[in-house]
Formats: C-alpha cells, structure tokens, sequence
C-alpha cells in the first residue's frame, strides 16, 4: 500500500482568523489564538467592510452613515487586536473594503498563512461574513487548510486531544491527517486519534447471496486498509503514544461522520476536501458542507491545493 511520505517538521508562522466580533467569530478566535501560542506563530485579524452600506449608496446625503459605520468596525477591529495581542503573541489586524471571502484570502495570501480559522453559525444560519457563501468560498479558494468553529466550539489553552480523521483512502484525505498532525502537533502529545471511514451498503443484497458474499469481503477489505493506513500514519507522525483505533461505518457519509463525532466525544474532525466523499464536486461538496453545518465540533477541511502540492512530493 502506498505510504505517506514523511512532512519535514514545520511549525505555522502565520494564522489569519476572520471577524465580525460575534459569537461565532469569538469561538473561531479562542482557537486561533491557542493553536497560535502553540506554534508561536503571529495572528492576523481580518475584517470586511463595505464603502456602502444598503440602500444608501443612492442617497449622497446618507453617505456620512457609511463613513461612520468604517470608523466604527476601524475602531472595534483595533480594540479586539489590543485585547489579544501580548509579548508572546503578535497580533496585526487587516481592515478591508472588499466581500469577506475575498477579504480573507487575500490576508491569508499576503501573509503566506497556514491556517485559516473562520467562525460558523451552524445549522440553518445566514450571516453575511461567517457562513454559507463565504465559508465555502474560502475553502474553495485556499492554499491552506481552513478550520471552521461553531459558536459553541470556544477552546482554552491546550490544544484539542481528541481527533477524528475521516479518510476515504484518497490522497485528499492523506493530506486531512497531515494537516491535522502538524496543525495540533500531534507528534508532542498524548493524543486519541480515530480513523473513520463510512462505506454505503447497497440495497437488496439479502436477495443475492453471491452479491452479499462479495461486499462482505469488500467491507473486510476495508476494515483492514484502515487499519494499515492508521499504522502507516502512526509510523510516520511517531503515534507511539497516542491512543489510536480505526472505525468503519454504514450510512451516508455525513450524518455518520458527524454521529461518530458526537458518540466518540472529539475536538474536531479532519476531512479532505476531494475524492469520492465530495463526488468529483469541487472542494467543499456536499459532504464536507454537511459536515461543517452540522457537526458540534470544529472541521478542519484542506484544500485539494494541498493535495496537489503533496502529489508532487512523491
């Protein structure tokens, strides 16, 4: 089976955390700011403001209500960059007039970031900087991966410990483990990693018993490529210590990646961004959507960039 290659040590220089000083934004920054302690890596605020407010752009006499609002997302933008920002924790905050997503890639290619974390409203939510459009603009659009928080997902000073990577055995997913490792430093602690994969049982199978036999073989195939893939990632990333342990579901890919989150109590998942769970959509198709709309914990998705980048390596 093709192995992993092993990533020389990296650590992140830079993170880009997106604002719209609400909840959700608040949640994604608690992580940004641990994950940026842990790698002594500088944080950068980023916030998207419009020139023209609704309706206003019409009325010249109104135009001083847009200059306002500017001022007062400047000043909110510099107050939240002050509050966070300590001698160990350099913080420099972007103010631009532009969408949010383009607002947020281009901090996160000016600065050569390595994460972008980015707030979401959960289930069924419509905000106009943090979810939905924006959300999977970014992901679409990114060099690097993307962890997306939930209002609810607020971390303290240690990194997450429990991490679920759902693999499909593509590369995209190869590169998901990678990310997740290097990004938690995972090699440096006692961390619980589970490998999950989610395979969809064909219906009728009870009525062919040479069907049924040949997809039960094919369910234990599987179950033993995971359990090679959770070796070859052990070795690789030195999981010696780590509690490590494969799981292999029935069901749609989403609902059971999200329902074995919740039953195994973890900190965040890890998804790539292509192959056969996404299928052939680009980046965040349906399932990595689903996911990240509906799990209650944190997603980390990377981008098929990543994945590029790492099939020229081998």
């Amino acid at each position: 089976m093709e192995s992993v290659n092993q990533p020389s040590a990296q650590t992140l220089r830079s993170i880009v955390s997106a604002t719209d000083f609400s909840d959700p934004s608040d949640a994604a920054l608690s992580w940004a700011m641990t994950i940026a302690r842990s790698h002594g890596a500088q944080l950068h605020l980023v916030h998207a403001v419009s020139r023209t407010l609704p309706l206003l752009s019409r009325h010249d006499i109104l135009s001083p209500l847009a200059e306002a609002s500017i001022g007062d997302a400047d000043r909110c933008l510099a107050e939240l960059a002050d509050s966070i920002r300590s001698p160990d924790q350099p913080v420099q905050s972007h103010l631009l007039h532009d969408r949010p997503s383009v607002s947020i890639l281009k901090v996160a290619d000016w600065e050569r970031a390595g994460l972008i974390v980015m707030g979401t409203r959960g289930e069924g939510g419509v905000d106009d900087l943090m979810v939905g459009s924006t959300t999977e603009r970014v992901a679409e659009g990114a060099s690097c991966p993307v962890l997306s928080v939930g209002p609810k997902a607020r971390l303290g000073a240690s990194l997450p410990l429990r991490i679920l990577v759902a693999t499909d055995f593509s590369i995209e997913a190869d590169a998901a483990a990678i990310a997740a490792q290097e990004i938690f430093r995972v090699h440096e602690r006692d961390v619980s990693i589970l490998l999950l994969s989610v395979l969809h049982t064909p219906k009728g199978l009870d009525k062919d018993i040479a069907v049924s036999q040949l997809w039960g073989e094919y369910v234990a195939e599987c179950r033993a490529l995971l359990k090679e893939r959770l070796a070859v990632l052990s070795n690789t990333f030195g999981l010696d210590g780590a509690a490590a342990r494969v799981l292999l579901r029935d069901g749609i890919p989403a609902a059971e990646i999200v329902r074995a989150a919740n039953q195994e109590e973890v900190d965040v998942i890890a998804l790539g961004g292509r192959g056969s769970f996404a299928a052939g959509r680009e980046f965040l198709g349906s399932v990595a959507k689903r996911v990240i709309q509906t799990a209650s914990c944190p997603v980390l998705s990377v981008p098929s960039l990543i994945s590029k980048r790492m099939r020229n390596l081998r």
